[in-house]
């Protein structure tokens, strides 16, 4: 998958209050891997900061049809940050 922004299928889920929503963001992908997530209010979840989060996974896993053609792509970013993880479903 080419280094870039794509428009992604975000699944929000918060274990800890049972919150869970799915929302159409933006994302950004380098090295196969969701490295950015924009929120579209200024907001970024991004792999380094210095906002007191720790920002984890991302690795993309591939779906090819029978031709081996790309077809989709899906991984979790997990981000804890006070006391608490928040997990987020991408697919692409």
């Amino acid at each position: 998958m080419e280094d870039d922004w794509y428009e992604a299928d975000v699944t929000y889920s918060n274990s800890n209050t049972g919150t869970k929503s799915k929302y159409t963001l933006v994302i950004r992908v380098f090295d196969d891997r969701v490295v950015e997530i924009n929120f579209g209010n200024g907001s970024v979840h991004a792999g380094q900061n210095n906002n007191g989060y720790t920002y984890s996974g991302g690795d993309l896993t591939f779906y090819q049809n029978k031709q081996g053609k790309i077809i989709g792509a899906d991984t979790t970013v997990r981000v804890y940050r006070n006391g608490r993880y928040e997990y987020y479903y991408v697919e692409l």
